[in-house]
């Protein structure tokens, strides 16, 4: 996670938190949110492009550390100004490690493809 200067991290947290909870994706394009405040807004790189926001300093820092750790960021947006970001990565499900398991038992090769972040594929 990380913020700009001047945001508190819990805060941030929360702020994205209470946003996404009901979401079970990652939301690309964005969740907006209101109370008692500005709106807040939380969502992956579509969010910021479709808002025309720009990443600089410690958050563009941030997503090109992240980016080379095969995770996905996702933004929180208050006031039309990116104040923070967060690093997610993506859980393989018990099921499907059982799964992929039990094909490597058989001989087969097995591979997790991404077209969204092809450069995340792994064997």
């Amino acid at each position: 996670m990380s913020t700009v200067e001047g945001r508190d991290e819990d805060r941030a947290l929360a702020l994205a938190s209470a946003t996404e909870s009901d979401s079970e994706h990652l939301i690309a394009r964005g969740i907006r949110a209101t109370q008692d405040g500005p709106a807040v807004q939380v969502g992956g790189s579509h969010l910021l492009d479709m808002l025309e926001l720009d990443l600089r300093g410690t958050l563009s820092r941030f997503t090109d550390v992240t980016g080379t750790k095969g995770q996905s960021v996702v933004y929180l947006v208050e006031d039309q100004q990116v104040v923070a970001a967060f690093a997610l990565a993506g859980v393989i499900r018990l099921e499907s490690r059982r799964a992929v398991e039990r094909l490597h038992e058989m001989g087969v090769e097995v591979a997790r493809l991404s077209a969204r972040w092809p450069h995340r594929s792994v064997r």
